[in-house]
């Protein structure tokens, strides 16, 4: 295999820039955009999220920050935070039954590495306790809030109003959930996000949380009143995937796309041969629609583009059309998740996808599209189809 004609390793530091390796002229570097309004978060090298620039590449940590690994590029679609005061659980529109908010202790720092988490309390008595919120929801919609544990060790996230969803999650260890649509991600710090996806039925939802001082799932207990656990950063979003943590007060807030292309390069792409190369690291397994890695194409995405990324159902692709129509399509198994190094080469009636060194399928029998002038990384040449999860090095040969 020749040197890579394309390479971006996202670690040097100028604003807004990803540099390419090979070459070095900077024809093979990308500018990042997303208009965010200073909104866009990612996890430092400390394991905290702090927020990032608008149109800065966000460098985003492993869970826990650099003892667990190198950072690599989030690259996300655009996302609304629709959950008003999503750190201020003492304030409308939240409500609560039978159960007291402790705002801003400084009992703990927040995952922001500040002191601005609440505490859920239930009121002594047996009793139902719960915090609430409650909208119309039309489709699917993804809830999350990041939880600590305190004197209760587990908390629920709940609609009682209809029980669209009722999942139970364990805030100890590597964390564990239950429930239909729900999972877990440990932030470090005693710090978990707790996530359920569901499906609104255009009717009024509560979502709820509920800390409990069992992993019973009853809503119901005798509370002491100063039991409980901490609770910071609620998300209510559309879709089925939690996108990164956005912050909002009174209203509802949106981060704009990580939008990274480059076009006037068909001086570095092969346009009869070559190979597309990536390395991801993927946390969302969560029958999204599917998304893209590394495109290469004639700026008609639609018609004419050679592609590795991902299907809905999570199974790795790399895929070619050419003059709209489709001329390969091999595919992995569903549901990849961690980490992969996935290369798709092609040529005329000859390509392969292999992904961590196994050869996962052929194809013999193709065309290559024509005109191929334009790199996109981690979306379609449409700006669209975000990975919306991390991408290490990637290189075109």
């Amino acid at each position: 295999m020749s040197d890579p004609s394309l390479l971006n390793v996202p670690y040097r530091f100028k604003p807004g820039t990803l540099y390419s390796q090979i070459p070095d002229s900077g024809l093979g570097d990308f500018t990042v955009t997303r208009s965010a309004s200073n909104v866009a978060t990612r996890v430092n090298a400390q394991g905290f999220i702090e927020t990032v620039a608008d149109n800065i590449p966000r460098l985003d940590y492993p869970l826990g920050g650099i003892a667990n690994g190198c950072p690599a590029l989030l690259v996300e679609p655009s996302a609304q935070n629709i959950c008003l005061q999503s750190a201020a659980f003492a304030t409308s529109p939240w409500g609560t039954v039978s159960t007291a908010i402790t705002a801003n202790t400084s009992a703990t720092t927040d995952p922001f590495n500040g002191n601005t988490a609440d505490k859920l309390v239930a009121n002594s008595g047996l009793t139902n306790h719960w915090l609430e919120r409650n909208s119309v929801q039309t489709g699917n919609h993804t809830f999350s809030v990041f939880a600590k544990a305190a004197e209760y060790g587990f908390i629920r996230l709940i609609d009682v109003n209809a029980s669209r969803y009722n999942a139970s999650f364990t805030l100890s260890g590597s964390g564990s959930s239950s429930g239909t649509g729900s999972s877990i991600q440990n932030y470090g710090n005693g710090w978990y996000r707790c996530v359920v996806t569901y499906d609104g039925g255009g009717a009024s939802v509560y979502n709820s949380l509920i800390g409990i001082p069992t992993a019973a799932t009853t809503i119901s207990y005798n509370g002491d009143g100063t039991s409980g656990v901490y609770i910071f950063g609620a998300q209510l979003e559309t879709g089925s995937v939690a996108t990164s943590y956005i912050p909002t007060t009174t209203a509802a807030v949106t981060r704009g796309a990580d939008v990274i292309n480059k076009t006037g390069v068909s001086s570095l792409i092969g346009q009869t041969e070559g190979t597309l190369y990536a390395e991801v690291e993927t946390r969302v397994t969560a029958g999204t629609a599917a998304k893209r890695i590394l495109t290469i194409s004639n700026g008609n995405d639609a018609d004419n583009r050679i592609s590795i990324g991902k299907q809905a159902d999570d199974a790795f692709i790399g895929s070619i059309l050419s003059g709209g129509v489709a001329q390969a399509a091999i595919t992995s198994t569903t549901n990849q998740s961690g980490s992969f190094k996935i290369a798709f080469a092609f040529k005329a009636n000859d390509a392969v996808l292999y992904i961590n060194g196994t050869q996962i399928g052929t194809d013999t029998s193709l065309g290559i599209p024509s005109g191929l002038n334009r790199v996109d990384f981690g979306q379609s040449a449409a700006n669209a189809a975000q990975f919306n999860d991390r991408i290490l090095p990637v290189a075109l040969y």
